[in-house]
């Protein structure tokens, strides 16, 4: 909820002010910032966290992968 709640308020920053540039827009921006973070999270926290659960024995796989062939 939080979440939504900071994106809601990034994205609505004013468009017009004394920025220019036809008024310039914080979306990309602000979606380059967020991409760039997921990437620094998943590189520092994510690769070490979150792996794929072994499914059964390894002579349960063997017979499964022999079985796609």
């Amino acid at each position: 909820m939080v979440y939504v709640i900071v994106l809601t308020v990034v994205f609505c920053l004013p468009q017009a002010s004394p920025i220019n540039a036809e008024s310039f827009n914080y979306a990309g921006v602000a979606l380059a910032l967020v991409l760039l973070l997921a990437w620094i999270t998943w590189v520092t926290k994510g690769k070490r966290d979150y792996k794929v659960p072994p499914l059964g024995s390894a002579a349960q796989n063997a017979a499964l992968a022999g079985d796609v062939l």
